[in-house]
């Protein structure tokens, strides 16, 4: 033992006394007061400061809704995670097309089509990718305008960083 006791509560913590049976002197109460006076005045000022931040950063913003996933794409997600990044896709956006939510997929590199899926799961098109990177020319504008993509989801071993909406095509 390095001849401090264990502490029993904050207080000990506070104001530590060595092993010794000899009763407080003046000098260690004197000690233990301006330990105790510091304590309060960094903790007085710690909480004004918080005092001043949450004022000048006025009223707390509602927390966004999560993007709601289907369940056949959660199965997916959990699949993919199960299998190399270079086997299967590596992030998910969720876009609108024809005013409807849809799934985009895109793939690892190297030419691979970027299918786009509907809320049930089926295939709609590949706006993206392949040989010339405009995908399969089965839906021009896969974005319906003034919509902004939602990242949904990324491969964990994927290293792809920061995450950067998709392009579609030759927009």
């Amino acid at each position: 033992m390095c001849g401090w006791p264990i502490k029993e509560n904050a207080m000990d913590i506070l104001s530590p006394r060595p092993l010794s049976s000899d009763p407080p002197t003046r000098q260690t109460n004197a000690i233990r007061e301006a330990r105790m006076s510091n304590y309060q005045r960094v903790l007085s000022s710690s909480l004004l400061a918080s005092g001043f931040l949450v004022a000048w950063a006025g009223p707390a913003q509602p927390a966004k809704p999560p993007v709601e996933v289907p369940r056949w794409l959660v199965v997916k997600m959990s699949e993919f995670e199960a299998r190399p990044p270079a086997e299967v896709p590596i992030e998910i956006w969720r876009i609108t097309y024809q005013g409807k939510p849809a799934f985009f997929f895109i793939a690892p590199c190297c030419d691979r089509l970027n299918p786009l899926f509907s809320v049930s799961g089926e295939k709609i098109c590949s706006p993206s990718g392949g040989f010339t990177g405009a995908g399969d020319g089965n839906c021009p504008k896969p974005v319906d305008s003034g919509t902004q993509p939602t990242f949904i989801w990324a491969h964990h071993a994927s290293p792809h960083r920061p995450r950067v909406p998709p392009r579609f095509g030759r927009e």
